[in-house]
């Protein structure tokens, strides 16, 4: 595994923690949560205004896309599975898939972020409406990768916890930008789509992994890549750890600090 690649992937978001955490200070019981929905907005700000202005943002999509393209020959040779759910060595005889989350990992939501921001906090209206409009622009270097990899005959999913009800939305803007999208099978896999599609992705990476070797998963929360919404920071730094060679090999996670479930542990807190 490349260690300065790995170093590099993860520089700016980092960084942004590191700016967005600097002021903070222990506080009594009574004024905890208070503090912490304040740092959280805090955070949010900061990292809002890094992806509008820093071209290290750019920097850091055009690199992850970049080390994955290096290795996307490599993972076609490969007989193991990027889908840890999954026995590693069963993808005999299985055509290869790509596996990426949508938001933050392909397409951009800046603008409803900034929208969120003016709004004093998340609005399912103000969401829903972004969605319909299906205007996301494209992360720097994520058509180019995909449209390569589906010439070499790597089917493309979509795992998004967007909702089922915006599929056709999502289809449209996915398409606007030269997305691959197959005619022969559903590869955009919504949240409630199916009874067991919840918020946990790894039901729809099963799913795709049985009929599909699965060479790659991209995405921009730790949870795209395993099931990591109840574990605490030390369980998902260790999750990392143990993990490590996976990264920009099977992995590649792409800068998010505008929001994410690592907010939830803001001020050293579990996710619990």
């Amino acid at each position: 595994m490349n260690n300065k690649l790995i170093k590099g992937l993860f520089t700016p978001l980092v960084t942004v923690l590191l700016v967005s955490c600097a002021n903070h200070t222990t506080t009594p019981p009574s004024t905890k949560q208070t503090t912490k929905s304040s740092t959280e907005n805090s955070s949010a700000q900061t990292g809002i205004d890094w992806v509008s202005v820093a071209p290290e943002y750019n920097a850091g999509t055009h690199q992850a896309y970049r080390a994955a393209s290096e290795q996307l020959n490599t993972r076609l040779k490969s007989k193991d599975s990027a889908v840890t759910e999954v026995d590693a060595a069963s993808t005999k005889n299985k055509k290869p898939a790509i596996i990426l989350d949508v938001d933050e990992t392909i397409l951009s939501n800046l603008v409803a972020q900034e929208a969120f921001a003016k709004n004093g906090g998340y609005s399912e209206k103000i969401w829903n409406a972004w969605v319909q409009r299906a205007e996301a622009p494209p992360l720097a270097g994520s058509v180019e990768f995909l449209q390569a990899a589906a010439k070499q005959g790597v089917t493309i999913f979509y795992v998004t916890n967007r909702k089922a009800s915006q599929e056709d939305a999502t289809r449209r803007n996915l398409r606007k930008f030269g997305y691959p999208i197959s005619d022969k099978v559903d590869t955009v896999l919504l949240q409630d789509e199916k009874p067991d599609w919840t918020s946990d992705k790894a039901s729809r990476r099963i799913f795709v992994a049985n009929d599909f070797h699965v060479i790659m998963l991209f995405g921009d929360d730790l949870n795209d890549f395993i099931s990591a919404k109840q574990l605490s920071k030390k369980e998902r730094d260790a999750a990392v750890e143990k993990y490590q060679d996976y990264w920009a090999n099977k992995w590649f996670i792409m800068p998010n600090p505008m929001y994410g479930s690592w907010t939830m542990l803001i001020g050293g807190e579990d996710y619990n």
